[in-house]
């Protein structure tokens, strides 16, 4: 099992309905906050989930 389907799973047990990965390449040439390096200046890529409110 690679780490992304870890963390997928994982989230997914503590109540995530939607999880999501990008890395640098996959968000070039969106917006400026867009850009992960902005903030933290060795990202390679983010996790984002979706939880029922």
């Amino acid at each position: 099992m690679t780490l992304n389907e870890e963390l997928e799973q994982k989230l997914k047990e503590l109540g995530a309905i939607r999880v999501g990965f990008v890395t640098l390449e996959t968000l070039s040439g969106g917006p400026e906050g867009a850009n992960l390096k902005y903030l933290l200046p060795s990202a390679q890529s983010a996790v984002c989930w979706a939880i029922p409110m």
